[in-house]
């Protein structure tokens, strides 16, 4: 579904047909058109790329209508909804980006919570957003939404379901908290 989708995304805005692949090492389809055309347009519109980290380009930060669609774009492609946790999901490799995606949620009064975890098959860690409770839920659905049919659907019957809005209520407090400790050098215990 989002394979069809981004492939005539891309035909109408630079009339070019993707071409995709399915890696069986990691359960991906890729899709793939080289042109340096693109590549540079996409560079004097801000997309910076180095060494595989992304971050948000400023000027999505003008407009409330290029955040959401950006936001949903990620959320699409990289994020997951799940029903039994209550909570959807994004996963990048990268900080910027990661980041940038706090930011631009809040920016629409969603507060996620920005976790680091390590991922074993890939031997690396990973920056893990996600979106809980009800009231961040609705935001969600009433100002980003997603493209998929499939997690629209299931964001809608997660909006339903009340949850505990009494999560990370500071934004990036764990990791702020965890710099002051060190810096004090005082335990967990003590600070409480």
């Amino acid at each position: 579904e989002y394979l069809v989708h981004t492939k005539n995304l891309v035909k109408s805005l630079f009339n070019l047909d993707m071409k995709s692949f399915l890696s069986k090492s990691d359960n991906t389809i890729y899709l793939l058109k080289r042109s340096k055309a693109v590549f540079y347009f996409l560079k004097n519109i801000g997309y910076e790329k180095v060494d595989s980290f992304i971050k948000v380009p400023s000027w999505i930060w003008e407009d409330t209508l290029f955040a959401a669609s950006l936001v949903r774009g990620l959320f699409d492609t990289d994020g997951s909804v799940s029903i039994k946790k209550t909570e959807i999901e994004f996963c990048s490799k990268g900080q910027d980006l990661a980041d940038g995606t706090t930011n631009l949620l809040l920016k629409f009064g969603i507060i996620p919570v920005n976790k680091l975890k390590y991922n074993k098959k890939y031997n690396r860690f990973y920056h893990r957003i996600y979106v809980r409770g009800a009231t961040n839920l609705k935001k969600f659905l009433n100002n980003v939404s997603f493209t998929s049919i499939k997690k629209q659907s299931r964001l809608e019957k997660l909006v339903d379901i009340r949850g505990n809005t009494n999560i990370d209520v500071v934004p990036h407090l764990n990791k702020i908290l965890s710099e002051v400790m060190k810096k004090l050098s005082i335990s967990e215990s003590e600070l409480a």
